[in-house]
């Protein structure tokens, strides 16, 4: 790494987020929450043809995590960080978890 790190977030993970802690928290912090990861973060919106790109790749029956792939390979990003790396196997992109990332950082 080069000491400059940019985070990126697919358009879709925002909504996905948005219902995922709508147990959690109030419609108003979960919006907060968004508006301050839309701050730091690029959002990568999802084109017609990356829909298609994903949804034509055999290799990646997820929906969700196809879109993150191909938006990953798009924007040729070195790293798709999750705490689910064994569903990128198929992935072009290496996934690492968090933790990983954090000793990236730390060098």
């Amino acid at each position: 790494m080069d000491g400059e790190i940019e985070g990126n977030i697919a358009s879709h993970s925002l909504s996905d987020l948005y219902y995922l802690l709508r147990k959690d928290l109030p419609t108003e912090e979960r919006k907060q929450l968004l508006l301050l990861l839309c701050r730091y973060f690029h959002i990568l919106v999802e084109s017609k043809e990356t829909i298609m790109a994903a949804l034509n790749n055999s290799a990646w029956p997820d929906l969700e995590d196809g879109l993150l792939m191909q938006c990953a390979a798009e924007q040729h990003l070195d790293y798709i960080v999750t705490r689910n790396e064994k569903d990128f196997h198929a992935s072009p992109i290496t996934a690492i978890s968090p933790e990983q990332l954090l000793a990236l950082i730390k060098g």
